[in-house]
């Protein structure tokens, strides 16, 4: 949905200084109004001019924070986008159950399907990412790569050193990840309807019980 230059304000001097939230850096405050930018007018069309007058920062001082789009792409990735799920996988307590991880990977995923900043990237990133083949590298990486490999590890960790156990989490962790970006898509191709995006996980709940099916008995 398009908004205009003074929401567009609003909007960023609201996540900036909203009620009970410390004033962010200059950093973050890049962070946000790139995002509100680039949903706004498309990665291409938008300017490190443009998003530093949005900050209230001359354009040079930009680039003390970052080297460019790309760079500022990169981290909006890095914190609202897929790495959230590798940050928070890594952070769980152990020792876990394998079915206590299985149902915190649900929980997180939910989580993020639900977040209107991280569906507004991701659908940046998926348009962009038709265009340019170094952001959809990006986006392969932290998802199909590091994603993949961290919940596969999480898994292995759990099951033990087998040689079947490591063949086995590979495949819960890749059919984990064809399930949820399969599911994520479908999200991002229609409106951010709560009672779609519930509908969209519970199908998604359905399938993620199916492949958790392929772990030991005893550890579910």
């Amino acid at each position: 949905m398009k908004q205009t230059g003074g929401r567009m304000k609003d909007s960023l001097d609201d996540a900036a200084t909203g009620p009970g939230r410390a004033v962010p850096g200059t950093r973050e405050r890049v962070l946000d109004a790139a995002l509100i930018c680039f949903a706004e007018r498309g990665y291409a069309a938008t300017s490190m001019r443009e998003i530093a007058r949005q900050v209230g920062i001359q354009a040079p001082s930009l680039y003390n924070h970052f080297g460019g789009k790309r760079d500022i792409l990169a981290a909006l990735l890095e914190r609202l986008g897929p790495a959230r799920m590798t940050r928070a996988l890594a952070e769980l307590p152990h020792p876990v159950s394998v079915q206590t991880l299985h149902e915190a990977l649900l929980t997180l995923l939910f989580q993020l399907w639900r977040d209107a900043d991280e569906n507004r990237l991701m659908r940046l990133f998926c348009a962009e990412a038709l265009h340019d083949p170094a952001i959809g590298a990006m986006l392969e990486q932290q998802v199909f790569v590091h994603e993949k490999a961290r919940l596969a590890g999480a898994i292995k960790g759990l099951l033990g050193p087998a040689p079947q156990h490591e063949a086995l989490a590979e495949t819960y962790a890749a059919l984990c990840i064809a399930v949820g970006f399969g599911k994520r898509f479908q999200l991002l191709l229609g409106e951010d309807d709560p009672a779609r995006i519930d509908a969209i996980c519970d199908e998604a709940r359905v399938l993620f019980a199916a492949v958790a099916r392929l772990l030991p008995g005893d550890s579910r």
